[in-house]
C-alpha cells in the first residue's frame, strides 16, 4: 500500500473502523463527513448522489472510500472525509463512479451547500476501494 495513502488515512477522523475478530482484517463502515447518524449518512449520500447525476449522468451503485490515480504523472489519493487532495480546500464528501467510465470525487463548494465533483478519468485511476461495511 501506498506510504502518503497509509498516512492520509490516519489523518481521517470521521471514519468509522470496525475490526474483524476473525479475519483480523479492518472493515471501513461507510459515512458521509458532517452527517450524524446512518439515516442521516445515508440521506446527504442520496443528495449529493442525486446533485451529481443531473449534471453527469448515470451513476454506479458503488460506493467509493478510497480513488487511488495517476495526477499529473504522480500517484495521488482521494479519501472520503480527508482534506489532504489535490481538488481544492475541504473534505472529500462522496467518491462516485459514472456509467461514463469517469469517477466523480465530490468535495464541498467554498460557501456553498452543494458538492463540486471532479472528475478522474478511468484511465487514470490505479484502484478504488469500495466501503466494506454498510452504516
Amino acid at each position: 500500500m501506498d506510504p502518503a495513502a497509509d498516512a492520509q488515512l490516519a489523518n481521517v477522523e470521521a471514519g468509522p473502523r470496525v475490526r474483524s475478530a476473525t479475519l483480523n482484517e479492518v472493515f471501513m463502515r461507510f459515512f458521509v463527513p458532517a452527517a450524524g447518524q446512518s439515516s442521516e449518512a445515508e440521506e446527504t449520500y442520496q443528495g449529493i448522489r442525486d446533485h451529481v447525476a443531473t449534471f453527469v449522468g448515470p451513476i454506479t451503485e458503488r460506493r467509493i472510500y478510497r480513488l487511488n490515480y495517476d495526477g499529473n504523472g504522480r500517484r495521488q489519493s482521494a479519501l472520503v472525509g480527508s482534506d489532504h487532495h489535490g481538488f481544492g480546500k475541504g473534505p472529500v464528501l462522496a467518491i462516485f463512479e459514472g456509467c461514463d467510465g469517469v469517477y466523480y470525487v465530490c468535495t464541498q463548494k467554498d460557501g456553498m451547500h452543494e458538492p463540486e465533483p471532479h472528475s478522474v478519468h478511468n484511465s487514470a485511476v490505479i484502484d478504488a476501494e469500495d466501503f466494506s461495511a454498510l452504516a
